[in-house]
């Protein structure tokens, strides 16, 4: 339930804040108390299990008593400053700490369903761990790093298939091989 997340900015609205980005990175303070009066309802047992704890309860205190950290405050800013904008939905990604103390990324992907949009009064959101992808694609960067350099330092050349001149050509350029 962000509906108190709604009445904070609609007031800075009001005071006449325009930028509304630009004022919460300045105040954090009214930053984190937005953050605070999110309200989480319901917590499925696939993102009980993403967490590592024993229960859906215990999900839910651990959101209520956490003391968001600056990547969890951007985060939040990014769906705060996305629904003032007419937003509907938010995608996005942040690292988080599981209940035995790991640190893991996931991805969110919030929704505000059309019957409470104007209240804020529900928003779904998506929890997928995405830990291992990362890695995944850090360790493919790598590796590719790798193989840019093996080829410059072997001074590899070859034959490719040239679909404009519908012949093979020969060439020393790196890149082509890759």
């Amino acid at each position: 339930d962000w509906s108190g997340v709604k009445e904070i900015v609609d007031r800075l609205h009001q005071r006449g804040v325009k930028d509304l980005r630009r004022y919460l990175i300045r105040r954090e303070d009214v930053l984190r108390d937005a953050f605070d009066r999110i309200e989480v309802l319901r917590v499925n047992q696939a993102t009980v299990d993403i967490y590592g704890y024993a229960s859906e309860a215990e999900v839910i205190a651990m959101v209520t008593a956490d003391q968001s950290s600056p990547t969890e405050l951007n985060t939040f800013l990014d769906q705060v400053v996305a629904w003032s904008e007419g937003e509907t939905a938010w995608v996005g990604e942040g690292e988080e700490e599981t209940a035995d103390g790991r640190k893991i990324v996931t991805r969110l992907r919030a929704v505000m369903p059309p019957d409470h949009r104007s209240q804020r009064s529900r928003v779904v959101t998506l929890v997928e761990d995405v830990t291992e992808r990362i890695r995944a694609e850090e360790a493919l960067r790598e590796h590719q790093l790798l193989v840019d350099h093996a080829v410059k330092v072997a001074g590899l050349s070859h034959w490719i298939w040239s679909i404009e001149e519908q012949r093979f050509i020969y060439t020393d350029d790196h890149e082509a091989y890759l």
